[in-house]
């Protein structure tokens, strides 16, 4: 018995029939020929040869009564003008039979298209007579892919897209079923090409664009097809059995009541099919006609789908798609076809995700093996050959890594630009380029590429324009959205807290003559606004903050484009204020160095600068404007033969490895103590920065300093001293980014030969932390700091705590930090490092000494 599902244009299975013509070919309205006669359901078929159109058509005579009075409601020309629906050419009546000639569709059907996916022993068969037993309904055992599915998915939301042109022009199909959706494998130099190549389709990748091979979705079989106008005109009670398949008949149709000609009742079937496809069984497995009716009257739905994750999406469009309640279905065709749209769209954002989440590793892999590198290569002359091989050798693989991950952050981005092209109003795609490019516009900024970042930013004011109304998006997409439009806008926020009786104010930073430079008539008070912080335009400022009965601070910040600058701690959770020091904790030449994040590393004209380039946060701490000069070391000498501790003042005379440079100043002992050769007390040598000085002499001045002013001096960390040296902002140098010689002790200075300069002398090197400013960060000398040498330093984020001194360590390899007066320009910056053995005098090393303040951080005041 014929359960009604055997109605389709073709019928594989049976060879065509000749048709006797006679004397001479009949012609049906005088311009179809009938040649051949295939088998069909509800009437037959003929393949017929249109004289009009000189091309093959396909002809069928309507035996279904309710078919015949659907053909008579509608009239050909109304039917229909949309490259995915068969175009219908004619009608008439062949003796008591009426016909329709259609469109001939020379291709497979989305049955095949089901077939080819799953095995061909299914329990689900195509006929099944109705008193027979409903099998235990398995799914067949296959390990679909998203990939595998693809094609097939996508051919189905395009069979829907035609279907919602129909329901545009007020007409239903009311017979949709996998037999009546058929496909064209067009070849673009061809035509029109066999279901051999439907695997080969099938198996291209499935984010690709294929232009040789476009499957097209033809929709056939409309002798159902009502105008839902004039349906609704009349009763539609049908009499005896509901027509269509029930496996894909909406129960609204299976009740035969009123009102049941609708475009959600196609919905329904465009659902039945995409379950057909998901599962490989048809809605309520190979139950009997009327075993199905049964269920549809009851309004009892079929087995859930259980599909891949990768498939959510579609089972849940399904879902809706098969309501038992026509209006919770989504209203027509085209509705149906854009979630499918979204939905593919979606799932090949997901599916590029893993090449940029490939990059990401690969670069930070990259990174780890730099940092590897940098570890193998010892200063001086300690690297062994093997060691530099092997060093070489992790610089190429991070290379390698770093193509690697170009390509696959090049392929992710020609997908997502693909989805944008084929889905121009999706979201999520374009929110995926939004972020991509605010990243760039990020990278160029902290780069100083001014040039790009100006092309980045257009490109996302661009883009921002399809966001104008975000209710539809959701809360990831909005988030990137506002993030872009921050960064477009050059604004920033800053969350500073202090106490209520200090006045804030800010000025911007702004380059003068390549040097950065504050206007006091540009400071203006800072406005605190709820939620949001301080509102700033991103760029370099200076904070000033007074109080009174306390020392005015300078407070740098750099705010980025879009971000949100912190200042507290990173271990810290409660409220952290910036405490200013009172009145008389400064003395004379020191400045106050507040806690905040400081820019460490990364830095292209620096030697054996940290690298990547990192925030950290720094300690508050108290710094000497000037360094220590011959001046300062003579007193030191003098008073420890005071002391009774000649012989130790004698092992720490200013020594050069080599004698008789012109920069080191002879030292004598005499009666009172030490004295500088031929030098009067106006002497400029003895102002120059003491050179020639080991760690260990560094570290006992340090310690006599602290005990003779009862204060906790000690040498400055090396990232202290970076912080103030870069003015903690990602700036090269104290007074910005430009090298000028002769604003510092750097070359000859107009001499004929180097040497070192006096640190009172007015040069243009002074920093904006204070009214009389840091000096001689960089160049004259270069500083000893605490630490020993490292390649790691401090993780990105977190706190660089200063380590304890500890005298005994030594020729182990300690830090020096800035610039001598005879180092070359190109390596002249504040993250420039030097390491040195700790027992060793070097001719450019000296000190300066830093205390901390508060003692104790907390956060009141």
């Amino acid at each position: 018995m014929d359960d009604g599902d055997h109605d389709d244009l073709f019928t594989r299975d049976a060879p065509p029939t000749p048709i006797s013509t006679g004397a001479g070919p009949h012609l049906l309205g005088g311009r179809f020929e009938l040649r051949r006669l295939i088998l069909g359901g509800s009437g037959q078929l003929y393949r017929a040869y249109d004289h009009e159109l000189e091309s093959d058509a396909a002809v069928k005579l309507v035996r279904d009564p309710y078919a015949r009075r659907a053909l008579e409601d509608v009239p050909i020309e109304g039917r229909f003008r949309h490259p995915y629906l068969v175009r219908l050419l004619g009608r008439g009546t062949k003796g008591p039979e009426p016909w329709i000639a259609m469109e001939w569709v020379e291709g497979g059907t989305f049955l095949d298209v089901i077939s080819a996916l799953y095995p061909s022993d299914s329990t689900d068969d195509v006929t099944r007579p109705a008193g027979t037993v409903d099998p235990v309904r398995s799914p067949p055992r296959v390990d679909l892919s998203w990939v595998a599915m693809l094609p097939a998915l996508r051919l189905l939301a395009d069979a829907a897209r035609g279907l919602g042109a129909a329901h545009r022009q007020g007409v239903v199909h009311l017979d949709l079923k996998p037999d009546n959706i058929m496909f064209e494998l067009r070849d673009v130099e061809r035509g029109a090409v066999n279901m051999s190549e439907w695997r080969f389709w099938r198996d291209r990748d499935d984010l690709q664009l294929d232009l040789a091979h476009v499957p097209i979705p033809r929709l056939i079989d409309w002798e159902l097809g009502q105008r839902v106008a004039l349906s609704l005109e009349r009763d539609e009670t049908i009499d005896g059995p509901a027509p269509g398949v029930p496996a894909y008949l909406a129960p609204e149709r299976a009740e035969r009541r009123r009102g049941s000609v609708s475009p959600q009742a196609d919905v329904y079937a465009l659902g039945a099919v995409l379950y057909h496809l998901l599962s490989g069984c048809r809605p309520y497995g190979a139950r009997s006609r009327a075993a199905v009716l049964e269920q549809l009257a009851a309004r009892r739905p079929p087995e859930p789908l259980v599909v891949d994750p990768d498939l959510a999406e579609f089972g849940e469009i399904c879902e809706r798609a098969m309501s038992m309640r026509p209006e919770a279905r989504y209203p027509d065709g085209v509705a149906f076809s854009d979630a499918m749209r979204r939905a593919l769209a979606l799932r090949k954002l997901r599916h590029a995700e893993h090449l940029r989440a490939r990059a990401v590793e690969l670069r930070a892999h990259a990174r780890a093996l730099r940092v590897r590198a940098a570890g193998e290569i010892l200063p001086g002359e300690r690297t062994t050959k093997a060691q530099r091989a092997h060093a070489w050798s992790l610089e190429d693989k991070a290379t390698e890594n770093e193509n690697e991950a170009n390509l696959r952050e090049a392929q992710w981005l020609q997908r997502v630009r693909a989805v944008v092209a084929i889905e121009p109003e999706l979201p999520e795609a374009r929110a995926a380029l939004i972020e991509w490019h605010g990243d760039r516009l990020v990278e160029a900024e902290a780069e100083g590429d001014g040039r790009r970042s100006h092309l980045v930013i257009e490109t996302l004011r661009t883009d921002l324009l399809y966001f104008t109304d975000q209710s539809a998006c959701t809360p990831a997409v909005t988030a990137i959205i506002e993030r872009a439009r921050r960064l477009v806008s050059g604004i920033a926020h800053l969350s500073l807290d202090v106490a209520d009786d200090v006045t804030l104010e800010a000025a911007p930073q702004i380059e003068e003559r390549r040097r950065l430079i504050v206007r006091e008539a540009d400071y203006a008070p800072l406005e605190l606004e709820a939620g949001r912080g301080y509102v700033l335009d991103a760029g370099r400022w200076l904070l000033r903050l007074s109080a009174p009965g306390r020392s005015t601070i300078h407070y740098p910040v750099r705010l980025r484009r879009g971000a949100h600058h912190v200042a507290r701690p990173p271990d810290c959770h409660d409220r952290f204020s910036i405490r200013l020091p009172p009145l008389g904790v400064l003395g004379d030449g020191e400045t106050y160095i507040a806690p905040g994040w400081a820019w460490i590393g990364g830095e292209r004209f620096a030697c054996d600068a940290l690298e990547p380039g990192r925030w950290v946060w720094v300690d508050g701490f108290i710094i000497a404007d000037l360094p220590i000069t011959h001046r300062d070391w003579l007193s030191y000498l003098t008073a420890l033969v005071a002391l009774g501790r000649g012989d130790e003042a004698e092992r720490q005379i200013p020594m050069p490895v080599r004698g008789g440079q012109p920069w080191n100043p002879v030292y004598r002992r005499d009666a009172d103590g030490f004295r500088i050769d031929d030098a009067r007390p106006d002497d400029p040598r003895l102002d120059w920065p003491v050179s020639c000085v080991s760690w260990h002499d560094a570290v006992a001045y340090a310690a006599w300093r602290a005990e003779r002013d009862a204060l906790p001096w000690r040498l400055p960390s090396e990232w202290e001293y970076e912080k103030v040296a870069r003015f903690g902002d990602e700036r090269r140098l104290p007074w910005g980014d430009y090298l000028e010689p002769s604003w510092t002790c750097i070359g000859l200075g107009g001499g004929t030969i180097y040497t070192p300069a006096p640190v009172h002398e007015p040069t243009g090197d002074l920093t904006l932390h204070s009214e009389h400013g840091v000096r001689w960060l960089v160049g004259n000398t270069a500083v000893w700091c605490l630490e020993g040498w490292s390649h790691l330093g401090p993780p990105a984020g977190s706190r660089a705590t200063p380590p304890s001194v500890q005298p005994d360590v030594g020729d182990a390899l300690r830090m020096l930090r800035g610039a001598a007066f005879y180092t070359p320009g190109h390596l002249v910056s504040g993250a420039t490092r030097w390491a040195a053995n700790a027992d060793s005098r070097p001719s450019s090393a000296g000190l300066r000494l830093v205390r901390p303040w508060p003692p104790v951080q907390n956060g009141g005041d």
